[in-house]
């Protein structure tokens, strides 16, 4: 007895192809009431087949409403085949992002979608881990940019201060506290008559501690009038007032 071919077996093949696809399918009606789903849809979703027939693409989809669907089969009539990505909900509540393909088909004189889905939620967790992390870099770039602006701004000052070198007994006391002081984070209070090297101690002691290899931000608070304070130490964004043509970090940002 010679068996039959593929082709003749055609529509048993096609049913064992749908029912064994690892995307789902689902066929709906007019009204949006699901007539059939393959077992990808129910191992999904978490129902059972008989569960699902009969209830319409709301009670999976929690965006559709039956106005949004009644636009959506003027669409697919017109365009036969649509894609998009949506949201389909499990029975437990759980929302799971999905790619979706539906096709217009009519058979035996009714019309239905027939929807191909695919979950996508690993691609959708790779996809925010990128957009996290470009975020992040643009963070710290824009950190780094405004650092580098501030430390531009003081370089040839910091050209001029070296570290201290001398061995008279009033420098090595001196030395002696700065290297007592700068591990610690307590207030310095450095004073000294004009020219006597206040500055340079203060860089000292900055290089010494455990913030040595972040900026030391220099203010003369005596300089900065009062209604600037805000903008000069807390910063301003572009248009803040008359001058600020760009975006600048306050003093305690950086």
């Amino acid at each position: 007895m010679q068996k039959n071919s593929p082709i003749e077996n055609a529509p048993g093949l096609a049913l064992f192809t749908i029912e064994n696809s690892t995307d789902g399918i689902i066929w709906h009606d007019s009204e949006a009431r699901i007539q059939h789903v393959n077992q990808a849809v129910c191992d999904l979703l978490g129902y059972t087949r008989e569960e699902l027939v009969g209830r319409t693409i709301q009670d999976i989809n929690p965006h559709s409403t039956k106005k949004s669907w009644a636009k959506f089969w003027k669409e697919l009539q017109k365009k036969k085949a649509v894609a998009f990505e949506d949201e389909h909900r499990t029975k437990d509540g759980r929302v799971i992002p999905m790619e979706i393909k539906v096709n217009f088909i009519e058979f035996e004189g009714r019309e239905y979608a027939v929807g191909f889905s695919r979950d996508i939620s690993a691609r959708k967790k790779i996809e925010e881990e990128k957009n996290n992390a470009y975020t992040e870099i643009c963070r710290l770039r824009k950190q780094l940019e405004m650092e580098n602006e501030y430390l531009q701004e003081e370089v040839l000052e910091l050209q001029t201060i070296g570290g201290m070198v001398g061995q008279s007994p009033a420098l090595q006391n001196i030395l002696r506290q700065v290297e007592m002081v700068a591990p610690t984070d307590a207030g310095v209070l450095i004073f000294g008559a004009s020219g006597t090297g206040k500055e340079l101690i203060a860089h000292e002691i900055h290089q010494r501690s455990p913030r040595g290899a972040r900026p030391l931000i220099r203010v003369n608070c005596a300089s900065i009038p009062r209604e600037l304070y805000e903008s000069e130490f807390f910063g301003h964004v572009k248009g803040a007032f008359t001058g600020a043509v760009k975006d600048r970090a306050g003093r305690f940002e950086l």
